[in-house]
């Protein structure tokens, strides 16, 4: 049987017996990460889930978010993760790929440099503020606006 987690109050996982983690459970607010409306069509949703779902034996630390497409060309596209901070930005990151799927946003040229924070590679060509566009990362196109 799965082992059941519940986070605490700095969304940190704590292994629980299943009876407290059912009556958690109740409220999804505390559950999820992220969900971003991307189009009327098109949403991206990431959770926490609750359960290992490191199936089969395989070893490792547990695996407790999830990060799911729903609508689009990206459809039912999932990635999992073990923490919360690794579920925020890999929420970013499908974020910036759907965008990219839908067209809304072309790929940056392979090698740029992500020009809001200067910190990562860019992986989208998002508009710039002064017209035109610029190479953004998955981390910061959440925060640029959407094309015209």
């Amino acid at each position: 049987m799965n082992d059941c987690y519940i986070l605490d109050g700095h969304h940190t996982p704590v292994r629980v017996p299943m009876r407290r983690w059912v009556a958690w459970w109740q409220d999804m607010a505390h559950r999820r990460v992220a969900a971003t409306q991307v189009t009327p069509q098109v949403h991206v949703s990431t959770i926490f889930l609750g359960l290992d779902h490191r199936h089969w034996g395989a070893h490792g630390p547990p695996i407790l978010f999830e990060t799911m497409v729903f609508g689009g060309p990206l459809d039912q596209e999932q990635e999992r993760y073990g923490t919360w901070e690794e579920a925020a930005a890999g929420h970013t990151a499908m974020v910036a790929r759907v965008r990219v799927a839908l067209g809304a946003w072309p790929p940056a040229p392979p090698g740029s440099l992500c020009e809001a924070c200067l910190d990562a590679p860019a992986v989208v060509l998002a508009p710039a503020p002064w017209g035109g566009a610029r190479g953004v990362c998955a981390a910061c196109a959440p925060d640029a606006e959407e094309p015209a």
